[in-house]
């Protein structure tokens, strides 16, 4: 049984169809990161899974579909990190990431020493045990974004969602981020969708690609499979370099003009999908 399955999404704006029939399944601790262009919808799947916004179709979530799913029961199972979480600048980070625990409190009681000790843990899995007392509108883009991350592991969802998780993020911190999250799956079975611009560290940590365009599903496969310079030009209007290297995939932007005289090969084979060495790799 599929730890996730979505059926015939659907997501309008008006008039303007966001999502159209979108399909996808995930089996439990797998990681599949939603791609595609600005506008293709990435944010929108997530937001839906999440219960922010109406759609049409069905999603289910560990055999359950979640309409069935109160706020509470929803939150219980699914955490979703914004690319800009909302966060009031006078609580402090531990103040916050407590909040995580909400789902798990009972109306009207307080948080429990388990409570404490999963905010704490979350907090540590990411090097933010000093930062407990600091005010939130004291914080970096980047700080904030870790903080946002402790919460959500503190909620311990079945299904982690995250939106761009390492747009702010330095590149120590970011693969400190994609590491904790890729060993937290493996060991819990967490089941991960997150939208993703850099296709290399997409490429790097999720099993699959969900290759979203104009509201579409056009290919969900895994990353040696689907990457390839002529679909990134296509759907992303890019010229890009695919290097593959001992079942790595990196994908690295050629300047238009400069790639025939410094990479040593046509834009024609570019786009025709071809790999070639690069720094060592191929």
């Amino acid at each position: 049984m599929s730890a996730l399955r979505v059926s015939a999404l659907e997501v309008t704006y008006g008039r303007r169809a966001v999502l159209r029939g979108l399909s996808l399944q995930a089996h439990d601790g797998e990681w599949i990161a939603l791609i595609g262009p600005n506008g293709a919808g990435k944010t929108t799947v997530l937001h839906a899974l999440a219960g922010l916004i109406r759609c049409a179709g069905s999603i289910e979530l560990a055999g359950r579909t979640l309409d069935r799913s109160n706020r509470r029961e929803l939150a219980r199972q699914v955490a979703l990190v914004a690319q800009r979480p909302v966060m009031p600048p006078q609580l402090t980070v531990s103040e916050y990431v407590l909040l995580g625990r909400t789902p798990h409190i009972a109306p009207f009681a307080g948080e429990s020493r388990a409570d404490r000790a999963a905010a704490a843990w979350a907090l540590a899995q990411l090097e933010l045990g000093a930062f407990g007392d600091r005010q939130l509108g004291t914080l970096s883009g980047g700080e904030r974004q870790r903080v946002a991350l402790a919460r959500a592991l503190a909620q311990e969802p079945l299904l982690l969602l995250l939106d761009e998780p390492t747009s702010a993020l330095d590149l120590g911190h970011a693969q400190q981020a994609l590491e904790l999250i890729d060993s937290l799956r493996r060991a819990q079975h967490l089941t991960v969708l997150s939208a993703m611009h850099d296709l290399t560290l997409a490429a790097q940590y999720a099993d699959r690609l969900a290759l979203l365009d104009g509201g579409e599903l056009v290919a969900c496969a895994a990353p040696q499979q689907l990457l390839s310079a002529e679909r990134i030009s296509a759907h992303y209007g890019a010229l890009v370099r695919i290097a593959r290297s001992g079942g790595e995939v990196c994908v690295l932007p050629s300047r238009r003009g400069v790639c025939r005289a410094h990479a040593g090969v046509g834009v024609a084979r570019l786009q025709a999908g071809g790999g070639e060495a690069i720094g060592g790799l191929r």
